[in-house]
């Protein structure tokens, strides 16, 4: 009975930052974190967040017995794809509080994929990974909302937040040319997967806006619902929370101009 609770991966997960990487300034921040979204009235505990430095890892485990993970990825598409849509926030210095996205460079660089098809035993087509993640997703925002409320920390004025889902599953990636798709039964044949440790999973999985945007068009709106979702096998855990940093496009971090303007 024990050994077929999440639990005991989760508590794993955690002992493993904790004695491995207290060294790097990573550190546990929390565990069986709850929150509540204030717009639905979803409520749920996150399994960890880590902290390093302006950066929080919010994690979710998940430990599908024989699990593997297939994603597809555009043809032209390779494994140096540094590029994420990440929420952050901050607490002005009049004490006006912001929680927005941005597309920002996250990295270590990694596969980008929207498509994942997942196969484990005890699961069916409707355990998909956009479930696992838009949950995990309204967990993030819930805690970015909580922590801006705290008093304005003048060694990190803003925060990033990544959402992450550590999976003992094998992360499977294979690109794709839809061209070869068969339009008489939808099939394809020939795909090569390979594994690899992490991936980048990306579309639009929320259903409201960001705060500090104002989409014009259908195309526009769908873009401003796009959010990233790092996937990374347990066994790769470490080694990306070490690795992991986050730079801005414009070479300014995104709370940087706001908090010099207030």
């Amino acid at each position: 009975m024990v050994n077929r609770s999440g639990f005991l991966f989760q508590l794993a997960i955690e002992h493993a930052i904790k004695s491995k990487l207290k060294s790097d300034g990573i550190s546990i921040a929390a565990s069986e974190h709850p929150w509540t979204d204030t717009r639905t009235g979803e409520t749920g505990f996150i399994d960890l967040i880590v902290e390093a430095g302006f950066a929080r890892f919010v994690i979710e485990c998940k430990r599908p017995k024989g699990g593997k993970w297939f994603f597809l990825a555009a043809e032209d598409s390779d494994d140096q794809n540094p590029h994420g849509r990440i929420t952050w926030a901050t607490k002005l210095k009049d004490d006006r509080e912001i929680v927005a996205v941005d597309d920002l460079l996250l990295f270590p660089k990694s596969f980008e994929s929207s498509i994942c098809i997942i196969r484990a035993e005890g699961e069916d087509e409707r355990t998909l990974l956009e479930r696992y993640a838009g949950k995990l997703l309204a967990s993030v925002n819930a805690v970015a909302q909580e922590e801006v409320h705290y008093p304005r920390n003048e060694f990190y004025p803003g925060y990033i937040y990544i959402p992450v889902i550590v999976t003992t599953a094998s992360i499977n990636v294979a690109k794709i040319d839809p061209e070869k798709i068969s339009l008489a039964d939808g099939t394809i044949t020939d795909l090569n997967f390979q594994s690899v440790p992490h991936l980048k999973f990306r579309k639009s999985l929320v259903t409201e806006h960001s705060e500090l945007s104002a989409p014009s068009d259908l195309y526009s709106s769908n873009k401003n619902k796009e959010r990233t979702v790092v996937v990374v096998n347990s066994e790769s855990l470490l080694e990306l929370l070490q690795g992991t940093n986050v730079r801005a496009n414009s070479g300014e971090l995104p709370w940087i101009a706001i908090n010099r303007k207030s």
